[in-house]
């Protein structure tokens, strides 16, 4: 019980926030003028091509649920918001995305271009909502 009650605690503003941000480092990061064009081209994606909108709205949502596992986590200030961001980065996506290039083959340029992103994303995620509790 004491779990649930945790969660009325949670900085839903901050949340939210953290992942926005998370989607706007994403945005920029896979333009075509950063890493989108080389990350497109390894993993086959014609770019050319509008992707269907609801990538986006699924695509913020998974944010929103990683940056709400962060603050339920618990930073209590932007060095905790940066640990608990690089762990979580390094420990759980990293080694997820390692395991998905072997088994679907993609070039490791992919996996350096996503695993970098990511790490980004979660450290800027966790900072702010360890900034915000």
């Amino acid at each position: 019980m004491e779990a649930l009650e945790r969660l009325g605690d949670l900085n839903y503003l901050a949340i939210v926030v953290a992942a926005v941000a998370y989607f706007a480092i994403g945005a920029i990061w896979y333009q075509p003028f950063a890493f989108g064009k080389v990350w497109a081209e390894k993993s086959g994606i014609d770019m050319s091509q509008s992707p269907n909108p609801m990538i986006f709205v699924a695509t913020f949502l998974a944010y929103f649920v990683m940056v709400w596992a962060i603050a339920y986590l618990g930073p209590v200030d932007a060095l905790g918001g940066l640990e608990v961001g690089l762990l979580a980065s390094l420990g759980f996506v990293g080694p997820t995305l390692f395991v998905n290039t072997l088994y679907q083959k993609k070039p490791w340029a992919v996996y350096w271009i996503d695993k970098v992103f990511n790490v980004i994303g979660f450290v800027a995620a966790g900072i702010i909502i360890g900034i915000w509790q």
